[in-house]
């Protein structure tokens, strides 16, 4: 018995419940410092197949690559932040300037602006990939956090003129922490105003779906913009992955957000759903399961 051989309590539910979906993560019982992989998958009729890897190599790679990015972008962000003090000091006393130097200051000020943004999207991605103990979670009023969402993205659109319309359903909860969810729903609203060309149409909603093993949450942002290409939809949650590298610069996108999206909604119990038909606008949708819902009456 497979069971006996690796004495695991969670490897043991994964096999009574038949959970077989993802791979399956254990230290090994033989070798200390070592991470082993375990993947089944149907092997004929009755019967599953066993793969275990070592992914010790890979997972220090990942570690290391994670205390990197935390790291410099932490240092980023001091000498950023008195480049933008200089130059807005600088612009304040224009007079003392010509009309070139204002414009070259003006473009610095932008692009500080731009690398700012950038590592504060690393430093939220980081702390999201680092997050792995959710002691803390508790019930979040979802529907409160949408609407407060909502009313701030009409400061966003003042220049693009989009109509935004909600359908809020009342007294969602979800278990989790705010701040994730915040940055989960504000990105997907933002990525519908900045790609959606100007005074186009985008919808918010939030309600409740049923699902095979009860009621969970939809919450959606579909736009009438350009859509998706369909070789691009598999890879838009990749890190600095973009489908139109100017089309990002110009909308100061750091191809980080969709990035995040994934990793909060793998501490939620929730997936992304993307529906896109090119020229024809795109759905992103966040769905979450029934064991992360509940509907609070008042």
């Amino acid at each position: 018995r497979v069971d006996n051989l690796i004495r695991n309590p969670e490897f043991s539910q994964v096999l009574t419940n038949y959970e077989f979906d993802t791979p399956f993560h254990i230290d090994s019982p033989m070798k200390e410092d070592t991470r082993l992989e375990l993947r089944m998958m149907l092997y004929g009729a009755d019967q599953y197949l066993m793969i275990a890897r070592d992914v010790s190599k890979l997972n220090r790679l990942e570690t290391m690559r994670r205390d990197f990015v935390a790291n410099v972008s932490h240092e980023l962000k001091t000498p950023l932040t008195v480049m933008r003090g200089y130059v807005e000091m600088i612009q304040q006393t224009g007079d003392d300037f010509d009309e070139h130097w204002m414009n070259v200051f003006g473009t610095i000020e932008g692009q500080v602006t731009r690398m700012d943004r950038l590592v504060e999207q690393l430093l939220i991605l980081s702390k999201v990939e680092n997050n792995s103990t959710y002691d803390d979670t508790h019930l979040v009023n979802l529907s409160e956090l949408v609407e407060g969402l909502i009313k701030d993205s009409h400061w966003l659109n003042q220049e693009k003129g989009h109509t935004i319309t909600s359908e809020i359903a009342p007294n969602i909860f979800i278990f989790g922490l705010d701040t994730e969810l915040k940055s989960a729903c504000s990105n997907l609203i933002s990525n519908a105003i900045a790609y959606t060309p100007d005074s186009g149409n985008i919808g918010v909603s939030l309600q409740f779906v049923k699902q095979s093993n009860g009621v969970g949450v939809k919450f959606s942002v579909k736009d009438d913009g350009t859509g998706i290409k369909p070789e691009h939809i598999n890879r838009i949650t990749e890190r600095f992955y973009r489908i139109d590298k100017s089309r990002s610069r110009n909308t100061g996108g750091s191809g980080l957000g969709l990035a995040i999206v994934k990793h909060v909604l793998q501490h939620h119990n929730a997936e992304l759903v993307i529906n896109s038909q090119w020229g024809q606008g795109s759905e992103f949708s966040i769905v979450f399961a029934s064991s992360s819902v509940e509907q609070v009456n008042q």
